[in-house]
């Protein structure tokens, strides 16, 4: 049986009897940030209205969202009319998020995938207090009395000033699905800190993974769901040139607390991929869901592994793909705690299949 303890931190949702498939997606909003402009009127360069309305046709029994619906924390200049005109501006201090950009971002376009499936949310980096976390907190986070977490501070004198980052409590939601055992979704806060360092919050991050790991008993099959990945490897040149790993925080702070977990799922690198490294379980990266995407670069696989401590450090990862294209997968359980998970375009065409058993991913 499940301990009070636990059942404590376990949100009970209206979840399907069963289930037969679930969607997964994460990185959606449409990226318009300083000089970066993504073309929020062009359905092929953010095609995320397209995406909802294709996974919304297929029926999947629960949706899982992996972090980061709000992009739009600038105004869209005169000079990109046609690529985001009409694009609701940022919100004033203390938040960049507002209700406009929130209906613009993610209530508008994934209208039909909301309506279709119970969803379960991660919350994101862009969802941290400072940028869209006031959005998040009101719309999206399950837990009763949370909504007022990234309220403004008040300075003495009576002025709003930006809400602090911060990390919350992890959670645990319980499915039943078919054709195998039940499944527990860990649900981890990785909103703060950054990519490339070790942050401030590292005691907290740490601490949190350690709760999380005493909420993996009771269920036959555990999955991690954390926005920022424990390491992914990424062609971005913002840690090193020529890619790196990321992220320094989560590596660091997880080290010694993935054991339970069947599946890592996360987003945040703005592509399709999948990496086995030893002492890691499989991950799974989907942070192709609409929003802008990595550089498009062949896959290598790293020769190294995450080390942003050196006592804490993994090797090589010994197997490894991605794709740089826009798209969600459809998971469907197998025998044996074992699980398909087909990777479509956004028009649903299938266009690789990941094995998810023993504790590692396969994609091809």
């Amino acid at each position: 049986s499940v301990s009070a303890r636990v059942l404590s931190t376990t949100i009970p949702h209206a979840m399907p009897a069963r289930i037969t498939s679930m969607a997964v997606l994460g990185d959606t909003g449409c990226r318009i940030k300083d000089a970066t402009f993504q073309a929020c009127n062009d359905p092929a360069a953010w095609p995320l209205a397209t995406l909802s309305a294709t996974i919304a046709a297929q029926k999947p029994d629960l949706t899982v969202f992996l972090g980061d619906f709000f992009y739009r924390e600038s105004v869209c200049t005169p000079e990109q009319t046609a690529a985001c005109g009409g694009s609701p501006a940022p919100g004033a201090v203390p938040f960049k998020d507002s209700a406009l950009g929130w209906n613009a971002d993610t209530f508008i376009p994934m209208a039909p995938l909301l309506a279709a499936a119970p969803l379960v949310v991660v919350r994101g980096n862009h969802e941290d207090c400072p940028r869209g976390g006031n959005g998040y907190f009101i719309y999206m986070d399950p837990r009763e009395g949370t909504e007022g977490t990234c309220s403004p501070a008040e300075t003495p004198a009576g002025e709003l000033v930006k809400p602090a980052s911060d990390i919350t409590q992890p959670y645990a939601i319980d499915v039943k699905v078919s054709k195998c055992n039940d499944l527990r979704f860990i649900v981890m806060d990785s909103a703060a800190g950054f990519d490339c360092e070790v942050t401030p919050l590292l005691p907290k991050q740490t601490a949190a993974y350690v709760s999380a790991r005493k909420l993996a008993k009771g269920s036959d099959q555990y999955w991690l769901l954390v926005h920022r990945p424990i390491a992914a490897w990424t062609p971005a040149v913002d840690c090193a040139a020529g890619g790196s790993w990321v992220t320094a925080d989560q590596q660091i702070a997880s080290y010694g607390q993935l054991a339970p977990y069947d599946l890592i799922l996360s987003s945040h690198v703005h592509l399709v991929e999948s990496m086995n490294i030893p002492g890691i379980p499989g991950q799974l990266i989907l942070g192709n869901g609409s929003t802008m995407l990595e550089a498009e670069t062949p896959f290598v696989l790293p020769t190294a592994g995450p080390a942003w401590d050196p006592a804490k450090a993994y090797p090589a990862p010994t197997s490894g793909w991605w794709a740089v294209r826009f798209g969600y997968g459809m998971a469907y359980p197998g025998k044996a705690n074992t699980w398909t998970v087909r990777l479509r375009s956004p028009n649903g065409d299938e266009f690789a299949r990941c094995q998810v058993a023993n504790r590692l991913v396969n994609c091809r």
